[in-house]
């Protein structure tokens, strides 16, 4: 569920970066930040939340660069769960 739920807001949040949409980023960031909390992932977690700062201060390519971050922390988050599914 979480990954799912994980993607989609990534997309929302992006879209939002590509509209320049501070409001909605600072929204998006703000719902990963509480979804990596409920799963401990401390490097997620405060990316998300310095991407919420960013979109709150209307920060749009500080946000699109912790986006980015974010992107990866997920990527190496989904490679690690699948090793431990093994």
């Amino acid at each position: 569920m979480f990954v799912m739920t994980m993607k989609e807001q990534m997309e929302k949040l992006k879209a939002s970066l590509d509209t320049g949409d501070a409001k909605q980023i600072r929204f998006y960031a703000h719902s990963i930040k509480g979804m990596t909390a409920n799963i401990s992932s401390p490097a997620l977690y405060e990316t998300a939340y310095q991407t919420e700062i960013a979109g709150e201060k209307g920060e749009i390519e500080k946000a699109r660069s912790l986006t980015a971050e974010m992107e990866c922390l997920f990527a190496a988050f989904l490679s690690l769960a699948s090793d431990s599914e093994k």
